[in-house]
């Protein structure tokens, strides 16, 4: 996923009412359910029978488990199914439902017998497959992934919420879902006022679509004082996917504003953490990357004034200097440290040698390169952030472990 400007407001444009949420409590309630009415099984893919249902409208999977209970397919398990038989899903939708399962029946009677099962996670209560992953892929529930969240959210003892958003085309009002701004809704973080009236946003859960789990979480209560003046508050993005469409990840980073559409306005500093759903151990990942990720929103104090130190620390006379401690300070290699300051040169970050310079340079140039990559060039320009802490500083304990 792309962290920009617009990243949230895509979010605001393009779900529907109903995978929107109030608040993270509401979403995780919805996410206990779905997993609650989910299994998951494993089968041999040349196994599982395809067929089209009675009145020929539709395809249906019907799994080797005994009782032959037929289970719709949605549009994003339908594709994984058609992957698994080695056809193009988007022809498949243009055929008759009987002529499609038959090619569907065919691709996977083809494959390998000694070819891995696959995993099938379907919901009991819509008889509907919401996933058909490999035997190697790791699920994290959103519920998980929320409780992760609501956990760190609660012993860090400080307001976070999603900022309120518009519904400037009316299709939640035709469902009952807005409601007038409260002054509790609103403060510097946000354009919306009160008065105004907003919808639910920010947060998003929808099982059925492959697109899953979406949120955005700003803490309200630690403002942030800019080196170069302005002030911004910390965010939390996060995102998951419980049925192989996408990546579970987080980011954070600062923001001046958070606009009634959900545009980001002075986005900077953003720190992006991905990981595949494979392997074991990947709820332990994310949990320990969530808790990094609120010591970070919960410091904002301390945090400007490292930053401001940050500004004033040169890292040498000379470019060739400069570029060296900034070697030094990040074990990046001279080639990074070069690249990311000719990317930005034309960027007033301040006094060109300062460790500040050199690591907003670095940030900025890390959002244009893979996700691999982009991790670990982020790490290091936090170390070039704090670099010149206070003399006797020492920075808080996490709140939590």
């Amino acid at each position: 996923m792309t962290i920009n400007a617009m990243t949230l407001n895509a979010q605001w444009r393009n779900r529907a009412p109903e995978e929107a949420f109030w608040t993270l409590d509401d979403m995780r309630a919805a996410m206990r359910a779905e997993k609650t009415a989910s299994f998951e099984r494993e089968y041999p893919a040349r196994r599982l029978i395809v067929a089209a249902d009675s009145d020929g409208s539709d395809v249906l999977a019907i799994v080797p488990n005994g009782n032959s209970q037929p289970l719709a397919l949605n549009h994003h398990s339908f594709g994984q199914l058609a992957g698994l038989a080695g056809a193009p899903a988007s022809y498949l939708r243009t055929l008759p439902a009987e002529l499609a399962a038959d090619n569907l029946t065919v691709g996977l009677a083809r494959r390998d017998r000694n070819e891995r099962d696959v995993s099938l996670m379907a919901n009991t209560n819509t008889q509907t497959v919401r996933a058909l992953t490999g035997e190697h892929y790791s699920r994290l529930w959103g519920a998980d992934l929320a409780e992760m969240i609501a956990s760190a959210r609660d012993r860090s003892g400080d307001v976070y919420v999603t900022p309120p958003a518009w519904d400037l085309d009316g299709r939640f009002k035709a469902l009952g879902k807005t409601r007038i701004a409260t002054a509790a809704d609103v403060g510097d973080w946000t354009r919306v006022k009160v008065g105004d009236e907003i919808r639910p946003a920010g947060l998003y859960y929808s099982p059925n679509t492959g697109k899953d789990t979406f949120g955005f979480l700003i803490n309200t209560e630690r403002v942030i004082d800019l080196p170069r003046g302005g002030s911004g508050f910390r965010f939390l993005m996060f995102w998951n996917s419980e049925s192989g469409a996408a990546s579970v990840g987080m980011a954070q980073g600062i923001v001046d504003i958070v606009c009634g559409n959900h545009i980001l306005w002075g986005l900077r500093d953003v720190k992006e953490f991905r990981f595949r759903h494979v392997g074991d151990g990947l709820s332990a990942r994310a949990h320990r990357e969530l808790l990094g990720a609120f010591r970070a929103l919960d410091a904002a104090p301390w945090e400007s004034a490292i930053l401001q130190g940050s500004t004033e620390h040169r890292l040498g006379s000379t470019v060739q200097e400069i570029e060296e401690g900034a070697v030094r300070a990040t074990r990046l290699p001279l080639s990074t440290i070069q690249a990311a300051r000719a990317a930005v040169s034309a960027r007033d970050y301040g006094m060109p040698g300062s460790a500040y310079a050199v690591a907003s340079a670095l940030t900025e140039y890390a959002q244009g390169l893979r996700v691999e990559d982009r991790v670990d060039v982020d790490r290091a320009a936090g170390k070039l952030y704090s670099i010149a802490a206070p003399s006797g500083f020492t920075a808080p304990r996490a709140t939590f472990n």
